[in-house]
């Protein structure tokens, strides 16, 4: 992971690679236009599960690592065909397994991708590291965990895999599981059970927290908070705390809400309020930091994120657990100011006036 600044922390077959490649780099190559016979019949030969025996056409076919006209090596045809036998056969002819195919990625990364474990235990086998770099610097483990692949996770921590380290946007595996499409939490729990931290953010300060809230993984940011302190603790905690309010406030997720101030956040929070309560020892870009993320020290409280959102159910929400309709930011407005709905200006205005009332 970067330095910490603030927190402690026509071929369906194919369909999952074609899932799996998701980004290109500009300095690869483009596919050619047509390979060689030799080569053409090698990868026909991987294709056809009816031939069984590929090393003639692998000793044939001279050097093994290249890609076809679809961008594909002759190893990833075999990885995404789940036949270890042909992928050992491959190894044993010279097929790279760290050989980049036209989108940047390896047959590592491709076998990390399928719901069958073989290949990559089979890849694994050959002494290929579980922690091989591809575009954008993701690894197998984060790959598996992007796709909800928990088996292939379980195979790749079984060798070790490193869960901390952190993809070009300082991205964790932590963050992957917790914005996983499917089994978030299981694969959550996995992370957390082989010493996963969850105290750490990306490059964005996001924390694996505040991703599962974005996206919508509830039960996966329910147990996250249950992992963490009070918000009220003095520490870079409370900014985990506040960061996550500030992201269920603007999802609309009362029911996230209500359990982060069950952790004790205080409803009228703002940042320079948590700031003069920190025992941060290091805030050497702090405010950047935050500020990629939407959180700039602007004197708002998680109500005028609701008013910015309109969302009148979450403003009553706020105002019925404490939140003040009538405090102000570091730009002299109110709530009510942000809203645009006429149901949410009727209902901050009024609790304004009945606040006003109040001695």
């Amino acid at each position: 992971m970067k330095k910490r600044i603030l927190f402690r922390f026509g071929l369906f077959v194919f369909c999952p690679l074609l899932f799996l490649l998701t980004s290109c780099a500009d300095s690869l190559p483009e596919p050619p236009d047509s390979i060689s016979e030799e080569k053409a019949a090698l990868i026909k030969a991987v294709l056809d599960p009816r031939q069984t025996d590929i090393s003639s056409a692998a000793a044939k076919a001279g050097n093994l690592n290249f890609i076809d006209p679809r961008g594909i090596s002759p190893l990833e045809y075999a990885v995404i065909s789940s036949n270890p036998d042909k992928i050992r056969t491959l190894l044993k002819y010279g097929a790279d397994p760290l050989f980049p195919d036209v989108h940047g990625f390896s047959a590592v990364h491709a076998a990390a991708a399928l719901p069958d474990t073989a290949p990559l235990e089979c890849l694994l086998d050959s002494g290929v590291s579980p922690d091989v770099v591809g575009p954008g610097g993701k690894t197998p483990l984060m790959e598996a965990l992007r796709l909800g692949s928990a088996d292939a996770a379980r195979v790749l921590l079984a060798r070790k895999a490193d869960l901390s380290k952190a993809d070009d946007r300082g991205r964790v595996p932590l963050c992957f599981a917790a914005m996983a499409r499917t089994r978030s939490l299981e694969l959550v729990n996995l992370l957390l059970d082989h010493g996963a931290q969850c105290d750490v953010h990306d490059e964005d300060g996001q924390t694996p927290l505040s991703l599962a809230i974005d996206s919508g993984n509830t039960e996966t940011a329910l147990y996250l908070l249950s992992t963490l302190p009070d918000f009220n603790s003095g520490t870079d905690t409370d900014l985990i705390g506040f960061l996550a309010m500030k992201h269920a406030v603007t999802a609309g997720n009362i029911f996230l809400a209500g359990k982060i101030l069950e952790k004790k956040l205080e409803i009228n929070s703002t940042l320079s309020l948590i700031y003069k309560t920190l025992t941060l020892v290091n805030v050497e870009g702090l405010h950047e930091l935050l500020a990629r993320n939407g959180l700039i020290d602007d004197g708002k409280t998680p109500l005028f994120w609701a008013a910015e959102a309109d969302n009148p159910e979450m403003i009553q929400f706020l105002l019925d657990h404490g939140a003040d309709p009538r405090a102000i930011d570091n730009a002299g407005n109110r709530p009510a100011s942000y809203a645009r709905k006429l149901e949410s200006t009727k209902l901050l205005k009024k609790a304004s006036e009945k606040a006003k009332q109040q001695p």
